[in-house]
């Protein structure tokens, strides 16, 4: 039984307006009904005598302003929520949602020169003997994904030095990543980070 539409709940907000509005009005003839007239009445009459004019264009503006302020309130929610939801989608770039930048490629590799220099050596055998070791899956992910016209770029990404927080120009760059990006017509397509600092 509630309202559904925006124009129900417009129309039963007015009507709580309307309702609250002679509920207050009734409230204060009650209360005022023992000392006579109420000193609102009083006032209201003073006025009409003396300036009737001006008591007729407040009146009109009083009534405008009580009908049309709860359609430009409508025409605000409408724009607000319905508008949104028809604004044109724009598609976003695919090379935002990467960390690399084409200013950040360094050199085309082949997968087989990344993977001979992808290996680490270790005498405990901690790390899987496979390209880039434990990150291997991340790199089986890039290499799915890549097609015969994608060419494979290494790639770094310049860390920063906070030297205006007083560092040393010796201080090692925070944030610099190093991987490879699998580039289509001069656009990223994918990208591997193996290195993080």
């Amino acid at each position: 039984m509630f309202p559904t539409t925006p124009q129900h709940w417009f129309a039963a907000y007015l009507i709580v307006g309307v309702i609250a509005l002679v509920l207050t009005r009734l409230l204060v003839a009650i209360s005022q009904r023992n000392t006579g007239k109420s000193e609102l009445g009083l006032e209201i009459y003073r006025i009409v005598q003396n300036k009737r004019r001006e008591l007729m264009s407040n009146l009109f503006m009083f009534l405008l302003m009580f009908l049309l302020w709860p359609l430009a309130l409508g025409i605000v929610i409408h724009l607000w929520f319905f508008e949104r939801q028809t604004d044109s989608f724009v598609t976003p770039d695919s090379e935002d949602a990467f960390e690399c930048e084409p200013h950040h490629l360094f050199s085309a590799m082949t997968v087989q020169e990344a993977e001979s220099q992808a290996y680490t050596a270790d005498p405990l055998g901690r790390i899987p003997d496979l390209p880039f070791g434990h990150l291997n899956v991340g790199w089986q992910a890039l290499l799915t994904l890549q097609t015969p016209t994608d060419a494979l770029w290494y790639f770094e990404i310049p860390g920063n030095t906070d030297s205006h927080l007083g560092a040393s120009q010796w201080s090692v760059p925070g944030g610099a990543k190093r991987g490879y990006a699998l580039v289509r017509s001069d656009k990223i397509q994918a990208e591997f980070i193996f290195e993080w600092d």
